[in-house]
This record gives structure tokens, sequence and C-alpha cells, in this order.
């Protein structure tokens, strides 16, 4: 006789759905610092995945941020669409670009198991959630840098 599987427990609170591309993650809402525009185009930094920008805010200062492919893995180009930035405080500050970005306020969620099957070793995704036709994939700041600059390494 088979078990049924069980469903994690529900999610409540406020998170925050980032988009890249056909990308999309929920993650808590204390993992992402405050969102910005991006008032210029990010330009190679000379690092594989990385570009830098420089801040006015901070009197010229550069600031180097990423940009995840579909597969979470950091681009070679800085990909064209991506105008808004977040940062990740908790892991030094690293920032991100994104397509969209939205905060859910006190938001009740159910997510489900990702198959086994479908799962790479390592992955940092287990879970997701579903918004109308759409999926979020939940994930939180560290395994996404985790999984994003280990990828980075082996390549």
């Amino acid at each position: 006789m088979n078990a049924l599987p069980t469903l994690p427990p529900k999610l409540r609170g406020n998170f925050v759905l980032l988009k890249a591309d056909r990308l999309q993650l929920l993650m808590p809402q204390e993992d992402v610092g405050a969102a910005e525009y991006l008032d210029a185009v990010p330009r190679d930094s000379g690092q594989p995945g990385l570009f830098e920008l420089d801040s006015k805010e901070q009197g010229g200062a550069t600031r180097f941020l990423a940009a995840l492919s579909t597969q979470m893995n950091l681009l070679p180009r800085y990909p064209q669409g991506r105008f808004l930035l977040t940062s990740f405080e908790a892991q030094g500050g690293m920032l991100m670009c994104w397509n969209e970005v939205k905060v859910l306020i006190d938001a009740e969620l159910q997510p489900q198991r990702l198959p086994q099957g479908v799962l790479p070793p390592g992955a940092p995704l287990r879970e997701y959630v579903e918004f109308g036709d759409e999926l979020a994939f939940c994930c939180t700041a560290e395994r996404l840098l985790e999984h994003a600059f280990a990828a980075k390494e082996a390549a």
C-alpha cells in the first residue's frame, strides 16, 4: 500500500517574487534588499558572469552584479530587459538583476515538492508554488548564490 505523499507545510509571511526571463523565484522578504532601477547598462567586469556599474549614490564607486539564466547559472553577457536590482545583504551585499520584482505581504502559500527525477544532484530548488497559471520556485538567497557561484567555478 502506497502512502499518499505529504505536502510541505504552508508558507505564511512576506515574500519577494523575482523574475529573470522565464525563471521565477520566491524568497523570504528578509533575504532580499530593496529594489532599485538601473539607470545604465552594466559593463563586462573581466570576470566571467559578473558585471560592473558605477554608483551615482556612492560617489561613483563601482558595484558588481550578476545576471542569472533560466537554469540559475551566471550569464556571460548582460541580458536585455533586466532593469531592476536587488541585493542579498546576508551574502555580502551581492547584487542581482531582474525583469520584475514583486513583494507579497502576509501571503499564505502551499508549496509543492518537485519530483525527484527532475532534480539534478545539489539542486537549490526543492519546492514550487503556483500563481495562477505560472510557477515560482521556492529558494533562499543563500542557496541561490551558492548554486550560481558553484556552477561558475566548475565552468
